[in-house]
């Protein structure tokens, strides 16, 4: 059954460094700021610019904020419907061994599909 409706989203667009890397004055320090990822940066606004939408999510084993996988922290917000995860070979968390099929639904009953 083909997924219709749904809008993928790239994270990795909304990737920033909180701060300017170079400055206007040259500096002794070799600080570079951390680096923001897109994913982390939903989560700080509780997936607000999402809400409503239904959304489908490619991801894999690094997907995470902080100790939480991406997929279960937009499938927990209240005002998102994670509509269907794509995933690659090893599954979405990485649990799958090589060559596994990854069935459908198999990713927390979200309809998942493999890449």
């Amino acid at each position: 059954m083909p997924v219709l409706g749904i809008g993928i989203l790239a994270v990795g667009a909304l990737c920033y460094p909180p701060t300017p890397i170079f400055s206007a004055a040259p500096s002794t320090s070799h600080f570079m700021p951390r680096v923001v990822t897109g994913a982390e940066r939903l989560a700080e606004m509780n997936f607000s610019i999402l809400a409503g939408k239904r959304v489908g999510l490619i991801v894999n084993q690094t997907a995470t904020v902080g100790s939480a996988h991406l997929s279960d922290l937009v499938r927990s917000a209240a005002s998102v419907t994670l509509a269907a995860v794509f995933v690659p070979e090893h599954g979405g968390k990485g649990d799958k061994e090589a060559g596994e099929v990854v069935a459908r639904g198999s990713e927390a009953s979200i309809p998942t599909h493999s890449l």
